[in-house]
Order: structure tokens, then sequence, then C-alpha cells
């Protein structure tokens, strides 16, 4: 336990930011994204009408809402209320099942990111929309042609379904998020573990829009 909490500590430790660079942007007449960071959760923020749903047809899951906050991590930290130790130290050391976590919103934007530990923003071009909106089809597990369901909180509006990899301490949620993002075209690198990382790379084609105080 000496060894593994400085470690944790490595890789949970927050460090610069990009400072706060401009006003949240409007998504009326591009397609806009947004990378959160709350608590232990990194996620990408979708606005669902701009959604193709022939490239993410899962999605229609969440109808009525009018955004997702899509995050894959460990499958059993992740759907855990709260944070466990023991959770926390096998996803980070040991080779665990995924999943993806999609919470369905109808906040206004500005007011959940607000809500945010921090938020960038970014704005992609239709087809790196849907190359990224296409990744995270590929991560669904299905059973008859249908998403496997692992479980589902405040009536339905967050959902966790069984996902395709491996979590482990050198392939993160913000290695998720990256890989995306490089599918979408942005040269991000595959080296990311942490949300700072992810970040700081990031600020070269986003801009910051929630810092912490």
């Amino acid at each position: 336990m000496r060894v593994i909490f400085p470690i944790l500590f490595y890789f949970l430790n927050t460090t610069a930011l990009p400072p706060v660079t401009g006003d949240f942007p409007t998504s009326d007449s591009a397609k806009v994204i947004y990378l959160v960071k709350i608590s232990w959760h990194t996620g990408i923020i979708f606005q669902t009408d701009q959604v193709d749903t022939s490239v993410w047809k899962f999605i229609r899951d969440f109808e009525g809402y009018s955004y997702v906050d899509v995050g894959w991590g460990d499958e059993a930290f992740y759907q855990h209320p709260g944070f466990d130790l023991d959770l926390a130290v096998k996803a980070l050391f040991l080779k665990t099942a995924s999943t993806l976590r999609v919470a369905g919103f109808n906040r206004k934007i500005k007011d959940y990111l607000n809500g945010t530990d921090y938020a960038e923003s970014l704005v992609l071009s239709t087809g790196s929309y849907d190359s990224l909106c296409s990744y995270i089809q590929s991560f669904y597990i299905t059973e008859n042609d249908k998403p496997a369901l692992l479980s589902s909180r405040l009536s339905g509006s967050v959902k966790f379904y069984k996902s395709k990899g491996w979590y482990t301490v050198f392939n993160t949620c913000n290695t998720w998020i990256a890989g995306g993002l490089n599918k979408a075209g942005y040269d991000v690198g595959d080296d990311i573990i942490l949300t700072e990382q992810l970040f700081r790379r990031t600020a070269k084609f986003g801009r910051m829009v929630k810092a912490p105080e």
C-alpha cells in the first residue's frame, strides 16, 4: 500500500491547464463538442440533434434529451456510487472489463458546463464529427443487435453499456477520448493517460470555457 498511494497520486494529480479563452460557442451553425472533467469522470458532450443516427445508431436510446455526456471506463469502478479505493486500485493495476457511460440531459449547456471541474469546446467539421460518432458506436457490445445494458440510473437518463476494450493504467478514459479525436483527424497522440495531458493537447484546436477557480 505504501507503493500504491504514491502511484495513485501521480496518475490522479492535476497540473496547470490552459486559461479560459472565451465565451461558450453556439452550436447553431457548427458541430460543437465539449470535453469535460467532473470528479473522476472525463467525457465528451454531444448535442443529440447534430448526431447522424445512421452513424451512431444507439444514441436513439436518448431521444428526448438535448445532450449526451459520453465516457468510457472500468466496468466496476465506473458503476460504483462514490469512490472505492479497492476498485480504483484494480482498475489501475489489473486488466479489467470496460463500460460506456452515456448520460442524457436537457439543461442549458452553459449551466451544465459551469457545474464541471473544467471544460473545453471543440468545433468539428461534419466529417470529423461523424468519424468521432462512429468511433463511439464501434465500442458497443451487442446482443441481438441491441446494446448490452449493464445498469441504468436516474430514471434511465444514465446508462452503462458493456464495452469493447480493456481498462488499464495505460488505457484510461483519457486514452479512449484521445483515440476518438485521432480518428476524427486531430493529432492528439496515443500516449494520453491523464486528463490534464488531454486538455493541454486539445488546447491547440479547442478553447477552455471552464477552469478551476
